[in-house]
């Protein structure tokens, strides 16, 4: 079986490697970009072909919600999780309505995320996260 492709999108590097490295404990998940802005993202999901995207919220001049919608557009196979430190239920409806597959908090991101990647991995999230 091949390894689930994740591409992480975060403005923050520090963040970034920490879940690089949890993630590559688990092998059947293998991470192929990372990137710190929204643009670096676009261009690495054409290149890197992830099947799953985490996408911080919080991110400078196109935020996490904008670029979950442009990458949903270019990519409707790619499943977007969004990741945010505040778990609120307007983050939560902004999610579903971008068209995110999934949202984890990252308060909660070792117990919530691996599953979530499993979970949308192999339909590739051609539907919204309810």
């Amino acid at each position: 079986m091949k390894p689930i492709k994740v591409l992480i999108v975060d403005d923050n590097p520090t963040f970034i490697g920490i879940v690089r490295r949890f993630l590559s404990r688990f092998a059947d998940i293998e991470v192929v970009a990372e990137a710190t802005s929204a643009e670096d993202a676009l261009v690495l999901a054409r290149h890197a072909s992830p099947q799953i995207a985490l996408v911080d919220i919080a991110m400078p001049e196109i935020n996490g919600l904008a670029l979950t919608r442009m990458l949903r557009e270019e990519h409707p196979d790619l499943a977007v999780i969004l990741v945010t430190l505040l778990d609120t239920a307007q983050y939560r409806s902004a999610s579903a309505e971008a068209g995110a597959a999934g949202f984890v908090a990252k308060p909660t991101l070792s117990t919530d995320l691996v599953p979530l990647i499993r979970r949308y991995a192999p339909e590739a999230a051609n539907r919204a996260y309810a």
